[in-house]
């Protein structure tokens, strides 16, 4: 809200005449006790303030006709700008208490029981599940019986898993990761939604298979990425080893530094900025050229916040890095600064514009 606009309009010449006649008009007696009770100056019988200053013996009544006209002129003018403040405290307010994501996830069951975790040491022996948790980090333990067991990672999250067969799984934001309590059968399967880096265990007779849809990645024992969100393309980057990514009746073999995009029924090879890829495993955003549609969206998903992009700004891009353990209000800055671009806070909803 520009107050500066609103005073202008107040006093802009063209309204002049019609300011004279409202002045003219004024019913003095009503324009002042209206003004009173505005400010909280209404009769008070056991202070005896009746339209004066407390301990003065001036009265307002002979100049009541021009307070009321400046209460007329200027009460629009103040009531904006406690809008403007109010508003600008309502952004410093949703930006300051806004904090980075931490260690944070929810077991679900086969039985649909919900255990919550964060980062605290936990021993879990219940529902099926046999496991340890120790620095945000759950560690599966031998199972008698093979129960199907999800852990869910929110928005404003992130947790790290070890399988029983040794494989380590970083699991990102908004992610799920379903596994059995113990692999049975001549292979290991995993079903993901979201993000997640693996680093798989070798078993030459059992190969590591990680399901997304009618996606399948393909290994026994090595490093790569998975980011296959709901509603957009899914991108696998080998960081070391070899995999096979199977779409359809395609299938392509990667080799380190490359990355296969699957969209559809359409799959890309190409080579990949795998410094970038594994930034979010290491404390980073890494953003090279990223699209500031796809940034607000990751920033959505780590601050647990909703973060937008004006239709205006869709081919606008950016490149940096920045600290995941950073404010957002830091994160925004940095690229409101390199994009030329502004921030805006309404119902609960940050907005990156022009």
């Amino acid at each position: 809200m520009d107050v500066n606009k609103i005073i202008r309009t107040l006093y802009k010449k063209g309204d002049y005449q019609h300011k004279r006649k409202v002045y003219d008009s004024l019913d003095t007696d009503v324009a002042f006790e209206r003004f009173s009770k505005r400010i909280g100056m209404e009769n008070n019988a056991n202070t005896g303030v009746t339209g004066k200053n407390v301990g003065g013996s001036i009265r307002f009544r002979p100049y009541r006709k021009y307070v009321a006209v400046a209460a007329s002129l200027l009460l629009p003018a103040i009531i904006a700008t406690a809008v403007l403040f109010s508003n600008n405290n309502k952004e410093e307010d949703m930006l300051a208490n806004t904090m980075p994501g931490t260690s944070i996830a929810y077991i679900e069951t086969s039985r649909g029981e919900v255990i919550p975790l964060d980062s605290a040491s936990v021993n879990i022996r219940e529902h099926g599940i046999n496991a340890s948790v120790a620095n945000g980090e759950l560690v599966m333990e031998g199972a008698d019986e093979v129960e199907m067991t999800s852990i869910y990672i929110p928005r404003g999250g992130e947790y790290k898993l070890t399988l029983l067969d040794g494989t380590k799984v970083h699991l990102n934001s908004d992610s799920k990761l379903t596994f059995p309590s113990r692999f049975t059968g001549n292979s290991r399967d995993v079903e993901l939604t979201g993000e997640a880096y693996f680093e798989v265990a070798h078993d030459e007779g059992k190969p590591f298979i990680v399901h997304l849809g009618n996606i399948s990645v393909k290994q026994y024992g090595t490093r790569f990425n998975i980011n296959a969100y709901t509603g957009k393309s899914k991108t696998i980057t080998l960081v070391e080893g070899s995999i096979g990514v199977t779409s359809g009746n395609n299938e392509c073999r990667l080799t380190p530094g490359r990355q296969a995009c699957v969209s559809g029924d359409e799959m890309k090879v190409c080579n990949a900025d795998v410094d970038a890829v594994m930034g979010w495993t290491e404390g980073m955003f890494k953003f090279d050229g990223e699209n500031l549609s796809d940034i607000a969206t990751t920033l959505s998903r780590w601050y647990n916040v909703d973060v937008c992009v004006d239709a205006s700004l869709s081919n606008c891009c950016f490149t940096g890095s920045l600290s995941r353990e950073s404010s957002l209000r830091d994160i925004l800055e940095a690229i409101c600064e390199i994009t030329n671009t502004s921030i805006s806070v309404n119902d609960n909803t940050i907005k990156i514009k022009k």
